[in-house]
């Protein structure tokens, strides 16, 4: 995550796409994923993103 927010930081991207890796999950896992993505993610990097 500090890769990405570094990133954000230095202004050498506008938006960022992940590309979540879900081929053997069940949908509850990747239900999951995306979920902590939004929830623990996003968030932490909102800050990097505003200081830009």
């Amino acid at each position: 995550m500090e890769r990405v927010g570094a990133l954000l930081e230095d202004g050498m991207g506008d938006y960022i796409c992940f590309m979540l890796a879900t081929g053997d999950m069940t949908f509850e896992e990747s239900r999951r994923t995306l979920e902590l993505l939004i929830t623990d993610v996003i968030p932490q990097l909102e800050p990097a993103r505003m200081t830009s």
